[in-house]
């Protein structure tokens, strides 16, 4: 579970927005879509407020372990195994139609072509998908 502190600045309904520091484990996580960048070194993450948190109040918020697991495998394994499946058709199926070319350049191309295409589809998929499942939540007031 990612843990982060921060400072209610903002009440909606039964969320919060909370003023926190931005980090490098932000670009991968799944849930930084509740995020909204403040500045280089802030950024204000929309939390669910269950303990009623009020505007001004110092919280640790948090990020569940499910939605961690989900985001490395989403930007690492995803992508790495449409980048095999893409040399291996390549090898296979796509290097008689390009007589000229070695073998392991055409296979070479056609897994990077389905490497941007699984980018270009975990991009669709995270624009689409409910993504308040993955929200922060206000866990304490401290």
């Amino acid at each position: 579970m990612i843990t982060e502190h921060g400072t209610v600045i903002e009440l909606r309904g039964e969320c919060a927005l909370i003023k926190t520091t931005r980090d490098s484990s932000c670009e991968s996580c799944l849930s930084r879509h509740s995020c909204i960048t403040d500045s280089e070194t802030e950024m204000i993450v929309e939390a669910d407020n269950p303990i009623h948190a009020q505007k001004g109040d110092r919280v640790l918020l948090s990020i569940g372990t499910e939605t961690t697991l989900k985001a490395g495998v989403a930007l690492y394994l995803v992508p790495l195994a449409f980048f095999i499946v893409g040399v291996l058709v390549g090898n296979t199926y796509v290097t008689p139609f390009f007589p000229d070319y070695g073998p392991d350049l055409v296979a070479a191309g056609t897994g990077v072509l389905f490497l941007f295409a699984a980018f270009i589809g975990l991009r669709a998929y995270g624009n689409a998908a409910n993504m308040e499942v993955h929200r922060p939540q206000v866990e304490r007031i401290l």
